[in-house]
């Protein structure tokens, strides 16, 4: 009974493919009449020459654009890489003068080489340890014989 359904199914998807089939050439014919109907109000000629002609203009469009893109009393000798380095120079240069314009219109405050002239105890701190610089917590004693911990030490200048 089995087997007999089976080929019930087969047949039965056979004869929708070959209706599907069908349908689908009818549907190729009729697009193939409505291609050659709208194929015969086109000539290839004409299509031809009108892109010559829009090949033409762009070409046109293109030189118009490269005559408006001369400059004028620029030498051809002149680098990109050149004018670019020109630039980042002046940029630079005004950079610098906007920070001196910006310290300059800002009361009450010390530049920095202005205050590494000026002595320690004016910002009320110590004076720069220099080489002159004598340990007097801890005696001065050989390396191999110093303890592995010291505490820190105080310090004083001579």
């Amino acid at each position: 009974m089995a087997n007999q359904q089976f080929n019930i199914d087969q047949t039965s998807f056979a004869i929708d493919s070959v209706r599907d089939a069908q349908t689908t050439v009818s549907a190729m014919k009729e697009a193939a009449k409505t291609l050659k109907k709208e194929n015969k109000k086109l000539n290839l000629n004409d299509i031809d020459n009108m892109q010559d002609e829009i090949e033409d203009m762009l070409e046109d469009v293109g030189e118009i654009s490269e005559i408006l893109g001369r400059s004028y009393g620029m030498p051809d000798g002149v680098e990109e890489e050149d004018l670019d380095a020109e630039l980042a120079c002046l940029e630079d240069e005004w950079a610098a003068e906007a920070q001196a314009e910006a310290e300059a219109a800002t009361p009450n405050t010390v530049s920095a080489s202005a205050a590494a002239a000026m002595p320690a105890s004016v910002f009320s701190l110590p004076a720069q340890p220099n080489s002159r610089m004598v340990n007097t917590a801890v005696p001065q004693q050989p390396l191999a014989q110093s303890a592995p911990a010291q505490s820190v030490a105080a310090t004083s200048f001579v």
